[in-house]
Protein backbone atom coordinates (compact mmCIF):
# COMPACT_ATOMS: atom_id res chain seq x y z
CA UNK A 1 0.00 0.00 0.00
CA UNK A 2 1.20 3.47 -0.85
CA UNK A 3 2.00 5.49 2.24
CA UNK A 4 -1.24 7.08 3.44
CA UNK A 5 0.52 10.31 4.40
CA UNK A 6 1.60 10.70 0.74
CA UNK A 7 -1.97 10.18 -0.38
CA UNK A 8 -3.29 12.74 2.11
CA UNK A 9 -0.68 15.29 0.98
CA UNK A 10 -2.17 15.41 -2.51
CA UNK A 11 -5.76 15.93 -1.37
CA UNK A 12 -7.01 19.04 -3.12
CA UNK A 13 -9.37 20.67 -0.63
CA UNK A 14 -9.78 23.66 -2.97
CA UNK A 15 -11.55 21.21 -5.31
CA UNK A 16 -13.12 18.84 -2.78
CA UNK A 17 -14.83 21.28 -0.38
CA UNK A 18 -16.68 23.16 -3.18
CA UNK A 19 -17.82 19.80 -4.58
CA UNK A 20 -19.00 18.80 -1.09
CA UNK A 21 -21.05 22.00 -0.83
CA UNK A 22 -22.42 21.52 -4.36
CA UNK A 23 -23.60 17.99 -3.68
CA UNK A 24 -25.07 18.98 -0.28
CA UNK A 25 -27.31 21.47 -2.05
CA UNK A 26 -28.97 18.57 -3.91
CA UNK A 27 -30.19 17.12 -0.61
CA UNK A 28 -33.95 17.05 -0.12
CA UNK A 29 -33.74 16.50 3.64
CA UNK A 30 -35.64 19.18 5.54
CA UNK A 31 -33.63 18.60 8.74
CA UNK A 32 -29.99 18.74 7.63
CA UNK A 33 -28.14 18.85 4.32
CA UNK A 34 -25.18 16.46 4.25
CA UNK A 35 -22.72 15.64 1.51
CA UNK A 36 -20.01 13.08 0.86
CA UNK A 37 -17.22 12.95 -1.70
CA UNK A 38 -15.23 9.82 -2.50
CA UNK A 39 -11.74 10.78 -3.57
CA UNK A 40 -9.16 8.53 -5.18
CA UNK A 41 -5.65 9.38 -4.00
CA UNK A 42 -3.64 7.96 -6.85
CA UNK A 43 -0.49 10.10 -7.21
CA UNK A 44 -0.63 9.81 -11.01
CA UNK A 45 -4.33 10.61 -11.40
CA UNK A 46 -5.95 11.89 -8.18
CA UNK A 47 -9.65 12.59 -8.63
CA UNK A 48 -13.16 12.59 -7.25
CA UNK A 49 -14.77 9.26 -8.17
CA UNK A 50 -18.20 9.73 -6.58
CA UNK A 51 -20.44 12.09 -4.63
CA UNK A 52 -23.62 11.68 -2.62
CA UNK A 53 -26.11 13.70 -0.61
CA UNK A 54 -28.65 12.66 1.99
CA UNK A 55 -31.84 12.24 -0.01
CA UNK A 56 -35.14 10.48 0.11
CA UNK A 57 -35.55 8.17 -2.88
CA UNK A 58 -39.27 8.96 -2.97
CA UNK A 59 -41.56 11.82 -2.01
CA UNK A 60 -41.65 11.09 1.69
CA UNK A 61 -44.04 12.61 4.25
CA UNK A 62 -41.33 14.97 5.52
CA UNK A 63 -40.78 16.34 2.02
CA UNK A 64 -44.53 16.69 1.40
CA UNK A 65 -45.08 18.53 4.71
CA UNK A 66 -41.67 20.26 4.86
CA UNK A 67 -41.15 19.03 8.42
CA UNK A 68 -38.92 16.25 9.74
CA UNK A 69 -40.96 13.14 10.48
CA UNK A 70 -38.16 11.46 12.45
CA UNK A 71 -38.72 13.72 15.44
CA UNK A 72 -42.40 12.75 15.59
CA UNK A 73 -42.55 9.15 14.37
CA UNK A 74 -38.98 7.91 14.78
CA UNK A 75 -38.98 7.01 11.08
CA UNK A 76 -36.56 8.66 8.66
CA UNK A 77 -36.80 7.84 4.94
CA UNK A 78 -33.58 9.65 4.10
CA UNK A 79 -30.61 7.67 2.74
CA UNK A 80 -27.40 9.05 4.22
CA UNK A 81 -24.88 10.87 2.03
CA UNK A 82 -22.17 8.26 2.57
CA UNK A 83 -24.50 5.47 1.43
CA UNK A 84 -25.56 7.40 -1.67
CA UNK A 85 -21.92 8.15 -2.44
CA UNK A 86 -21.13 4.41 -2.28
CA UNK A 87 -24.13 3.59 -4.50
CA UNK A 88 -23.05 6.21 -7.01
CA UNK A 89 -19.51 4.83 -6.96
CA UNK A 90 -20.77 1.36 -7.83
CA UNK A 91 -23.11 2.69 -10.52
CA UNK A 92 -20.41 4.74 -12.22
CA UNK A 93 -19.77 2.71 -15.36
CA UNK A 94 -16.81 4.85 -16.41
CA UNK A 95 -14.63 3.39 -13.67
CA UNK A 96 -12.66 0.27 -14.25
CA UNK A 97 -12.83 -0.99 -10.68
CA UNK A 98 -10.00 -3.47 -11.28
CA UNK A 99 -7.65 -0.51 -11.60
CA UNK A 100 -8.90 1.15 -8.40
CA UNK A 101 -6.81 0.40 -5.33
CA UNK A 102 -9.33 0.71 -2.49
CA UNK A 103 -6.53 1.56 -0.06
CA UNK A 104 -6.28 4.91 -1.87
CA UNK A 105 -9.96 5.83 -1.43
CA UNK A 106 -10.77 8.61 1.03
CA UNK A 107 -14.33 9.63 1.97
CA UNK A 108 -14.71 13.32 2.80
CA UNK A 109 -18.03 14.10 4.47
CA UNK A 110 -19.82 16.92 6.18
CA UNK A 111 -20.20 14.85 9.37
CA UNK A 112 -18.42 11.90 10.95
CA UNK A 113 -20.25 8.70 9.96
CA UNK A 114 -23.02 7.13 11.98
CA UNK A 115 -22.68 3.46 12.89
CA UNK A 116 -24.63 2.21 9.84
CA UNK A 117 -22.65 4.35 7.40
CA UNK A 118 -19.39 3.26 9.02
CA UNK A 119 -20.36 -0.41 8.55
CA UNK A 120 -21.14 0.23 4.88
CA UNK A 121 -17.87 2.08 4.33
CA UNK A 122 -15.93 -0.85 5.78
CA UNK A 123 -17.96 -3.39 3.81
CA UNK A 124 -17.06 -1.52 0.62
CA UNK A 125 -13.35 -1.32 1.44
CA UNK A 126 -13.29 2.38 2.33
CA UNK A 127 -11.08 2.71 5.40
CA UNK A 128 -10.14 6.39 5.37
CA UNK A 129 -12.53 9.22 6.25
CA UNK A 130 -12.22 12.94 6.81
CA UNK A 131 -15.11 15.02 8.11
CA UNK A 132 -15.80 18.65 8.98
CA UNK A 133 -18.12 18.18 11.97
CA UNK A 134 -18.48 15.50 14.62
CA UNK A 135 -21.90 13.85 14.60
CA UNK A 136 -23.57 12.82 17.86
CA UNK A 137 -24.50 9.40 16.37
CA UNK A 138 -20.92 8.37 15.60
CA UNK A 139 -19.84 5.21 17.38
CA UNK A 140 -16.26 6.28 18.16
CA UNK A 141 -15.14 2.86 19.41
CA UNK A 142 -16.29 1.18 16.18
CA UNK A 143 -14.77 3.97 14.08
CA UNK A 144 -11.38 3.55 15.79
CA UNK A 145 -11.55 -0.22 15.37
CA UNK A 146 -12.51 -0.27 11.69
CA UNK A 147 -10.96 2.77 10.03
CA UNK A 148 -7.29 2.94 9.15
CA UNK A 149 -7.46 6.73 9.19
CA UNK A 150 -10.08 9.21 10.36
CA UNK A 151 -9.74 12.86 11.17
CA UNK A 152 -11.81 15.96 11.70
CA UNK A 153 -10.72 18.63 9.22
CA UNK A 154 -11.96 21.57 11.26
CA UNK A 155 -9.27 23.82 9.73
CA UNK A 156 -11.47 23.86 6.60
CA UNK A 157 -14.66 24.78 8.48
CA UNK A 158 -14.48 28.51 7.68
CA UNK A 159 -13.79 27.81 3.99
CA UNK A 160 -16.72 25.36 3.94
CA UNK A 161 -19.08 27.84 5.68
CA UNK A 162 -18.18 30.72 3.35
CA UNK A 163 -18.77 28.54 0.28
CA UNK A 164 -22.05 27.25 1.67
CA UNK A 165 -23.33 30.75 2.44
CA UNK A 166 -22.46 32.05 -1.02
CA UNK A 167 -23.31 29.02 -3.12
CA UNK A 168 -26.19 29.08 -5.56
CA UNK A 169 -27.12 25.70 -6.91
CA UNK A 170 -27.58 25.26 -10.64
CA UNK A 171 -30.15 22.47 -10.86
CA UNK A 172 -29.28 21.87 -14.50
CA UNK A 173 -25.70 20.88 -13.72
CA UNK A 174 -24.79 17.27 -13.07
CA UNK A 175 -23.54 16.29 -9.64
Amino acid sequence: MENLSNILKILDFEQIIPELVKVEKTSNCVHRQVGAVLWYGDTKNPRIVSTGANISPFESPCIKTNSCTKHFSGYCPILHAEINCIYNYHENLELDKKKINKDKLVMIATYSPCYECNKNLVRNGIKNILYIYKHHRTNWDYLKETMEYYEQISEYEDFYKSLKENFEVNLDSKV
